[in-house]
C-alpha cells in the first residue's frame, strides 16, 4: 500500500487523509509523521498553539531590528562609498568651487564699480540653486553693520538683496549682456535707470525705493494728475455751462459725448439704475480722499430738457433716450488717450510687485513710472471692488489664455504726459460689492501680490483706518458738492460703508505685513 498524507488545519482543527493505492484489504491508518505534526499544533479542544506563533514573530522582529541598528551604527560610517554605488554628497566648498561667476562684495558704503565676469557655467545651467547658494554664502560674509539689512519677522536671519545678487540669479543669456555695470549703494534697494543695446552695458543704478515705498526720486518723475483745484474748476464749469451738442461716444450704448458752450467736451454717463451712477461718483470721491489723482474730474448734473442748460439739445436727448429728472455723471473728456497693457509683473499666474521685482535689470524708467501708478490702481480697485478692469482680464483667462497680454479694460494712458487714467468706475462700491462671492479671489490675488506703495496713499489709508469715518466723509462730500442732486440720487448705503471700512483695514494690514518683511 502506498499512502499519501495530506495534513490540513482548518477552523481550529487538523485532519489527515490517507489514500490507499494497492492494498485495499487493509484499513487505512494515519502515518506517524502526520500524527506528530497534528499533536504539535493541536492543544486542548483542537485550538491552535497561538503562543508559539507569537513567540516566533517576536524573535524575528527583534533579530531584524538588531541587524539594522548594527549596520547603521558600525558598518556604514566606515564606508566612503554609498552602498548603492552613488558618489557621496559634495561639501559646500565643492559647490562653491563649481560656481564660475565672480562678484566681489564691497567692503564699505562708498560707490564702487563691481565687475561681473561671466564664464562657461555648466553647473549653474543645470543647477540654478548653486547661484543661490553662492549668494547666501556671500551674504554671510558681509559686515551687516556697514550695509542696510532686511530682517524677516520672527527670525534671526539677516539678508541683503544687493544688485549683484539679483543679477547673479538671472538666467545666463541676461547676464551675458551685462558684463559690466556701475553701481552706487546710497540706500536699501536700487534699480536700473538707463538701457543700452551694446554687448557691454553701462547701468546706472539709482535709488528707487525707500523700504516698501516709492522713493522721492521716483515720485518726482511721475506725471502730474488732476489736482483738487482742477476738480473744483470742472465742477463749477459743468454747473454753469449750456450743452450745445450731443453725439455718440464715450463707451456704452447710452453714454454720450457732450460739447459745452465754450467748446470743452465731457463724457455723459447715463444709466437707468442709480447704483451705477452712485458707484461712479462715490468712487471718484474716494480717490480724492486717498489723494489718487488718476481719475478725470467728474461732477453730477440733472437732465432737465426745459432748462436753458439742456434745451438746445432737447431733440438729441430724446433720441438718446435720456429721461428728464435723471442724474448723469459728466466727466472731463481727455483727447490723447491710448490703450495700456498690463505690466509684466502682473501677467504671470502668480503676479508680484515686491521690492525685489523693482530691481529687475530689464526695468526701465518708463516701466517704473507705470508701476508706481499701478500700485495705486491695485489699492483703489481692491477698495472699490472694481471688476471692470484688471479683474475682468483675470476672470476671462479661463476662456482666453492670452487675456493678460491684451490691453487692460477701462484703463488708458495720456500719450503726452504718461498719466494712467482710471476710467469707468461705475461698478465700484455697490455693484462690485454684491458680486464679492464670485470675484473676491481675483481682487485678493492682486492685493496680495503688492508690496510696493506710494507713501501718500499709505498715509491716507492709515488715517481712514484710524478714524473709521470713511462713509461719513463720503456722504458729507456728496452733500457739499452736489446739493441740488441730494434728493435725486441716494447716498452711499450703510452696507457698502461697512464693507468699505473692512477693505480699508485689509489694505492697511497688507501694508503693515510688507513693512515687517522688507523694512528694518
Amino acid at each position: 500500500m502506498i499512502e499519501i498524507c495530506f495534513c490540513f488545519q482548518c477552523g481550529g482543527s487538523s485532519s489527515a487523509e490517507s489514500v490507499t493505492v494497492i492494498d485495499t484489504d487493509r484499513s487505512p491508518k494515519m502515518p506517524s509523521h502526520c500524527r506528530w505534526f497534528n499533536s504539535l499544533w493541536t492543544v486542548r479542544g483542537g485550538r491552535p498553539f497561538k503562543s508559539l506563533c507569537f513567540l516566533t514573530v517576536s524573535l524575528a522582529f527583534c533579530f531584524g531590528l538588531g541587524i539594522g541598528l548594527f549596520i547603521s551604527l558600525y558598518v556604514l560610517p566606515l564606508s566612503t562609498q554609498d552602498p548603492f554605488g552613488h558618489n557621496p554628497l559634495p561639501s559646500n566648498q565643492f559647490l562653491y568651487s563649481q560656481l564660475e561667476v565672480s562678484v566681489p562684495i564691497p567692503t564699505n558704503s562708498d560707490n564702487q564699480n563691481i565687475p561681473i565676469v561671466v564664464e562657461s557655467e555648466p553647473m549653474k545651467t543645470r543647477f540654478p540653486e548653486f547661484a543661490q547658494i553662492e549668494a547666501l554664502h556671500r551674504e554671510s560674509q558681509l559686515d551687516s553693520s556697514k550695509h542696510p539689512i532686511l530682517r524677516r519677522p520672527n527670525s534671526n536671519v539677516q539678508f541683503l538683496p544687493p544688485m549683484n545678487r539679483i543679477l547673479a540669479l538671472h538666467p545666463s543669456p541676461l547676464r551675458e549682456s551685462m558684463l559690466k555695470f556701475t553701481t552706487s549703494i546710497p540706500s536699501l534697494l536700487h534699480g536700473i535707470d538707463e538701457r543700452s543695446d551694446s554687448s557691454i552695458v553701462e547701468k546706472n543704478v539709482v535709488d528707487l525705493l525707500d523700504g516698501i515705498y516709492w522713493s522721492e526720486n521716483v515720485e518726482a518723475t511721475l506725471p502730474k494728475g488732476f489736482t483738487n483745484s482742477e476738480v473744483d474748476s470742472w465742477r463749477q464749469f459743468v454747473q454753469n455751462s449750456s450743452v450745445v451738442k450731443v453725439e455718440e461716444g464715450c463707451g456704452r450704448m447710452q453714454n454720450r459725448l457732450l460739447t459745452l458752450e465754450n467748446g470743452r467736451r465731457a463724457c455723459g454717463r447715463y444709466r437707468q439704475n442709480s447704483d451705477q451712477i452712485q458707484g461712479e461718483i462715490f468712487s471718484f470721491y474716494l480717490s480724492q480722499l486717498l489723494g489718487i489723482q488718476n481719475l478725470a474730474p467728474s461732477a453730477l448734473n440733472l437732465v432737465q430738457g426745459q432748462t436753458p442748460q439742456w434745451s438746445p439739445v432737447q431733440h438729441e436727448l430724446s433720441l438718446a433716450q435720456w429721461a428728464d429728472e435723471k442724474p448723469v455723471v459728466l466727466t472731463q473728456f481727455l483727447p490723447n488717450l491710448i490703450p495700456v497693457t498690463i505690466p509684466s509683473p502682473f501677467r504671470d499666474s502668480k503676479p508680484s510687485l515686491q521690492p525685489g521685482d523693482v530691481l529687475n535689470p530689464t526695468t526701465g524708467s518708463q516701466d517704473i513710472k507705470q508701476l508706481a501708478q499701478w500700485s495705486d490702481l491695485i489699492v483703489f480697485d481692491y477698495l472699490t471692488a472694481n471688476l471692470d478692469r484688471v479683474v475682468n482680464n483675470l476672470f476671462n483667462l479661463q476662456w482666453n489664455p492670452s487675456m493678460m497680454d491684451a490691453p487692460a479694460h477701462n484703463l488708458a494712458q495720456d500719450s503726452v504726459t504718461g498719466l494712467l487714467v482710471f476710467l469707468d468706475n461705475e461698478s465700484g462700491l455697490l455693484h462690485g460689492y454684491r458680486l464679492l462671492d464670485k470675484y473676491e479671489p481675483f481682487h485678493r490675488l492682486m492685493l496680495d501680490s503688492l508690496c510696493v506703495f506710494r507713501r501718500s496713499t499709505a498715509t491716507a489709508l492709515e488715517r481712514l483706518y484710524r478714524d473709521k469715518n470713511t462713509g461719513k466723509i463720503l456722504k458729507k462730500m456728496f452733500q457739499e458738492f452736489e446739493p441740488q442732486l441730494y434728493h435725486y440720487l441716494p447716498s452711499l448705503p450703510e452696507k457698502s460703508v461697512k464693507i468699505l471700512n473692512h477693505r480699508v483695514q485689509v489694505v492697511y494690514d497688507q501694508i503693515k505685513k510688507c513693512e515687517s518683511l522688507y523694512m528694518p
